[in-house]
């Protein structure tokens, strides 16, 4: 599992990351790309991809509560399938691509 022993830098840089993540959702474009360099320097692979993926699902869920009024459901319901599929997909392919051969 993963632990939260992060060195000072890193904490840094995982605050430094959540504001340019903030901007990015305001609006501010071509933060996603600063970000994934900045968390690929200061984590490992595995813990900057699942923390910047975890970042990022957060802000979109607040979003989602703050715009719920203006949200197009309808589209939101036809696309959901589709992304519940992905996932599972990619879960799956992940725990066969890890299963001894």
């Amino acid at each position: 599992m993963f632990d939260l022993d992060f060195t000072t830098y890193q904490w840094i840089t995982l605050t430094g990351v959540a504001f340019l993540a903030g901007l990015g959702k305001a609006g501010l474009k071509g933060m996603s790309m600063i970000i994934v360099v900045l968390m690929a320097n200061a984590f490992p692979v595995k813990a900057s991809v699942g923390l910047v993926v975890l970042m990022f699902c957060t802000g979109d869920l607040l979003a989602i509560n703050y715009y719920r009024r203006d949200a197009s459901w309808t589209h939101i319901w036809r696309l959901l399938p589709a992304a519940v599929l992905g996932i599972g997909l990619g879960v799956w392919l992940d725990k066969t691509e890890r299963a001894p051969r």
